[in-house]
């Protein structure tokens, strides 16, 4: 089933990409997460560093409001739990899709700041277990588009966790997150006229 949403939503990011005022963009997120996380198991505080993989597909309205789908893939770079350095060597690719919108501001010729709020849902599979967790996120971006339609960003994102589940062959376990997590990104995109 996951990778029947997977196929779709990436189809979809193409297909919808094709129409006016739509486009796609590439963005390489470096993020750095702190929190705390409770279930009926216990308490333990957690840290660490990713970097993902983000693939948007942007659907500009009055060049005002934004409407965007995503997808993409994130990698452990380091995770500490409890004060413990735990090894993520061996830790696969996760993934992830969400929706969300945006307000556009455009400044000059081309340059835009945009600031945009999301929701998404991030799957891992490792060890025989599946873990989900759902996240808000919100970014700030400045864009610069060139007038063949390639864009430019940087910009900051922060996102939250808002609860997360494991299943595995002894049952599922809920999870309840007290965190954040702040990324720079970077990245590059294209946007049809």
């Amino acid at each position: 089933m996951k990778r029947i949403v997977m196929v779709f939503l990436f189809s979809s990011m193409i297909l919808f990409s094709a129409f006016g005022g739509s486009g796609l963009a590439v963005e390489t997120l470096y993020r750095s997460k702190r929190g705390t996380v409770r279930s009926y198991l216990g308490t333990s505080d957690y840290q660490g560093t990713e970097l993902e993989l983000l693939l948007t597909s942007r659907t500009v309205v009055d060049d005002l409001y934004v409407f965007n789908f995503f997808g993409g893939f994130t990698k452990a770079l380091s995770y500490t739990s409890n004060g413990s350095d735990i090894d993520v060597s061996s830790v696969p690719l996760g993934w992830f899709y969400g929706a969300g919108n945006a307000i556009q501001v455009p400044f000059t010729d081309g340059s835009a700041a945009e600031v945009s709020v999301g929701y998404d849902s991030a799957y891992l599979q490792y060890n025989g277990d599946e873990s989900r967790v759902d996240h808000l996120r919100i970014g700030l971006r400045f864009i610069q588009t060139s007038f063949d339609g390639l864009q430019f960003s940087l910009g900051l994102e922060y996102s939250k966790p808002l609860w997360g589940r494991v299943s595995a062959d002894t049952g599922i376990v809920k999870y309840r997150y007290t965190g954040s997590a702040f990324a720079v990104l970077v990245g590059i995109g294209y946007q049809s006229w």
